[in-house]
């Protein structure tokens, strides 16, 4: 369908957004898909799904069993998120399957992009947006694909509220709905650092301060 509309049109570009998964803030997201197709294509790039598999579900039962002077701890001593999930995954699996997911994003992402240049000799470009670098990861996006070929364009998201704010309010209230003691004003505060915001003025108080989806 893109490789036809800059045929059939005279565009310098075709533009594409959501060409992703989910943002952050949805979590369970970022231990999906487990179906037969991506099974068998991370067999074929050599990933061990299996293990995979495994990391992810003890990031998930590893979090449930944090309490809250971890939480703080992380958030003093600088952790990214990318830190933060592999100290609760206890081996590199977890970020292997980061990178699965990106790595399938950004083969399909290329697949349309060379379609495009070649059936317009090079008439036509194809960009994707994409999040900023501390959620990029996440949402299967890798800066490098990005720059080797899979979009003509760098484009960051702009939408402050919806696509970055939205994932520190709701993943600080995942922390505070499952570590027992934690505040909403340290839930807040290590998102803010898991993500390299924590030097902004933006408030921190309560989630409530932040008005997501106000």
């Amino acid at each position: 369908a893109y490789t036809y509309g800059a045929q059939a049109y005279d565009v310098d570009a075709i533009y594409v957004t959501h060409f992703r998964y989910a943002n952050p803030a949805f979590f369970t997201n970022l231990f999906g898909c487990a179906c037969e197709d991506c099974r068998r294509l991370a067999a074929e790039m050599g990933y061990d799904f299996a293990a995979m598999e495994k990391a992810s579900r003890n990031v998930m039962r590893n979090l449930r069993k944090l309490d809250a002077a971890k939480v703080r701890s992380a958030a003093r001593l600088g952790y990214t998120f990318l830190d933060f999930m592999q100290l609760l995954s206890e081996d590199r699996a977890f970020l292997d399957w980061l990178y699965f997911r990106s790595d399938t994003v950004g083969m399909r992402m290329k697949g349309i992009h060379d379609s495009i240049r070649q059936a317009t000799n090079g008439r036509a470009q194809f960009i994707s947006d994409t999040h900023n670098p501390s959620q990029a990861l996440f949402v299967g996006h890798n800066y490098a694909d990005i720059l080797n070929g899979s979009s003509d364009g760098f484009m960051p998201l702009a939408w402050l509220d919806f696509q970055y704010m939205s994932a520190v309010a709701a993943l600080a209230n995942l922390l505070v709905t499952w570590v027992p003691g934690l505040d909403e004003e340290s839930a807040i505060t290590a998102m803010l650092q898991f993500f390299g915001w924590a030097e902004l003025p933006i408030p921190r108080k309560s989630l409530a301060d932040l008005h997501i989806g106000a």
